[in-house]
C-alpha cells in the first residue's frame, strides 16, 4: 500500500489537526484517558478529501462532524466562572471553542456518561514553542510539550523486556501517543560510543528524513505521566510507569 502524504499545520507546527480537537467536562478541564477509560473505545478518522472528522464508537452511529464550521463560544456552553474561553490541558490553559452541534454535544455525553462538549483549538501567539529559532513562532495546540513525539522502537522492546520479567502487561508504540515511531539499526553501535546504550534516541538532537528534505529539531525528553499505563485500545491500565521510574527516572 502507498504512503499516504499529510500535511502540516503552518501555525502549529504539527501534523494536520493533530492535538486539535479534546473532550471537556463542565469545569472546562480536558478530560483524560486514565479518568475516563472509555475514551478509548471512541476511534475518530479524518477524511481530508471531505474535510470532515468521523467518528465512532460501539453501540452508536457513526458521528460525522464539518472540519469547515465555525467553533461557539466556550464560555456560553461551560461554566464561564471557570472555563473564561479557555480550557485547562495538563495544568495549562488553553483557547478553544465548542466544536459541532447539539447532537455532538448529545453524542459524547450520552457514550461516555457525563456531560461533555467537543473543543477545538484556537490558535494563540502567547503559547509560542520553543525550537532554538527566533524566528519560530508557533502555537502548541493540545499537546503537552511540543507539536511532534518521538518514540523508539528500541526503547519500547526494552521496556516489555523488562515488564515480561515482572509479569506485567506489554506495551505498544501507541500507548505513548507519538507521531513518529523510529527504529535504530544501529542501537548496538550507538551504544558502544555513548552513555545511552538502551535508548539511543536519547543522544539525538537532529532527525532528518533525507528522501522528504525534512529536518527535525530536538527539543529535548518528555516527561511521562500515569496516561501510560492505560492500554489505547481497551482502556484497562497496566503497570507502565512504575517500570519505567526504575530506570528512567530523570528528576521528579
Amino acid at each position: 500500500m502507498p504512503a499516504k502524504r499529510w500535511q502540516m499545520n503552518t501555525s502549529t507546527g504539527s501534523l494536520l489537526y493533530d492535538r486539535e480537537f479534546a473532550l471537556v467536562d463542565s469545569s472546562g478541564a480536558a478530560m483524560r484517558l486514565h479518568t475516563y477509560p472509555k475514551m478509548s473505545q471512541i476511534a475518530p478518522s479524518i477524511d481530508l478529501e471531505r474535510q470532515v472528522l468521523v467518528v465512532s464508537a460501539p453501540g452508536l452511529k457513526d458521528l460525522t462532524i464539518s472540519l469547515t464550521l465555525e467553533g461557539r463560544d466556550s464560555t456560553e456552553i461551560i461554566d464561564a466562572s471557570k472555563a473564561a474561553g479557555h480550557i485547562w490541558v495538563c495544568g495549562s490553559r488553553a483557547c478553544a471553542s465548542v466544536w459541532g452541534s447539539d447532537e455532538v454535544t448529545e453524542w459524547f455525553s450520552s457514550f461516555l456518561g457525563v456531560q461533555c462538549w467537543l473543543v477545538r483549538h484556537k490558535s494563540e501567539r502567547h503559547r509560542a514553542l520553543d525550537y532554538h529559532d527566533e524566528d519560530v513562532s508557533r502555537t502548541k495546540a493540545f499537546a503537552n510539550d511540543a507539536a511532534l513525539l518521538l518514540v523508539s522502537q528500541n526503547s519500547i522492546d526494552h521496556l516489555n523486556g523488562i515488564l515480561a520479567e515482572q509479569h506485567s502487561k506489554l506495551v505498544t508504540s501507541r500507548h505513548f501517543r507519538p507521531n513518529l515511531v523510529v527504529k535504530s539499526q544501529n542501537a548496538l553501535a550507538e551504544s558502544s560510543r555513548s552513555k545511552y546504550v538502551l535508548y539511543p534516541e536519547d543522544s539525538w538532537s537532529r532527525v532528518e528524513l533525507l528522501d522528504q528534505g525534512v529536518a527535525l529539531v530536538s527539543g529535548g525528553l518528555c516527561a511521562r505521566c500515569q496516561m501510560v499505563d492505560v492500554d489505547p485500545t481497551s482502556g484497562m491500565k497496566g503497570k507502565t510507569l512504575r517500570a519505567l521510574s526504575e530506570y528512567r527516572r530523570r528528576g521528579g
